[in-house]
């Protein structure tokens, strides 16, 4: 039922996959870092914000100034947003040990203990029965500094947290990272309901669904333009 989907934010998608995401489902998007990664991450964030859910993005990726500008939406829009951020100690001189909260914004240190924190915190301060959705695109970096077999635990413990808080949710993996690689790339799909791959050029990109909640479309390979 239409009520039960979570539209992604891009038409070309939501008509294939039959109005978008089921409410509730768990998301791994395989792609690397390129514009159209970003595009389809924000659209599906903005359209959660213009429909009235909450909205949570955790990023090592994206600067929150860069973020909060591209989704240009007004200050009453951008009310329902919280940005986790671990790229300002990652990649910024402004390096922090601790957590800093700031309007729509909590900066962290690339701490499992302080990320999973952050997490609960945004979440659990939001009303139960409040749609949410929930981006998540930081365990490249994790993967790249703690032992894979300690991200990969993380991972199945976040994915259990937000199907009890019955978040929509998008975790974002490189098909390079040491997490895919290191623990099998088969082994990580098996933990979520739907299982989208990017592809292709930075202008000119594909997405294979390769495995949804509510079965597979008979088409289930379009083409994205920037």
């Amino acid at each position: 039922e239409v009520l039960n989907m979570v539209p992604t934010g891009l038409e070309e998608m939501d008509k294939i996959m039959g109005g978008g995401l089921v409410k509730g489902s768990k998301t791994l998007l395989i792609a690397e870092e390129t514009r159209m990664k970003q595009k389809i991450l924000l659209a599906f964030i903005k359209q959660g914000l213009v429909d009235g859910n909450s909205a949570m993005y955790s990023t090592s990726k994206r600067p929150f100034e860069q973020i909060i500008g591209d989704l240009l939406m007004d200050v009453e829009a951008l009310k329902n947003i919280v940005i986790i951020d671990l790229y300002k100690d990652l990649y910024t001189e402004s390096h922090v040990s601790e957590l800093v909260e700031e309007e729509h914004q909590i900066i962290i240190p690339l701490s499992k203990i302080l990320f999973q924190r952050s997490v609960v915190k945004t979440i659990t301060s939001q009303p139960r029965d409040m749609s949410k959705i929930v981006v998540i695109d930081v365990y490249d970096d994790f993967s790249r500094y703690y032992n894979t077999k300690e991200i990969f635990e993380l991972l199945q413990k976040q994915i259990e947290g937000l199907k009890r808080w019955n978040c929509t949710s998008v975790i974002v993996l490189d098909p390079h990272s040491h997490l895919i690689i290191r623990e099998g790339v088969e082994d990580v799909k098996k933990h979520f309901d739907n299982v989208l791959i990017l592809s292709g050029e930075e202008r000119d990109a594909s997405v294979l669904m390769e495995k949804l909640y509510h079965g597979t479309p008979s088409k289930n390979f379009i083409r994205l333009h920037l």
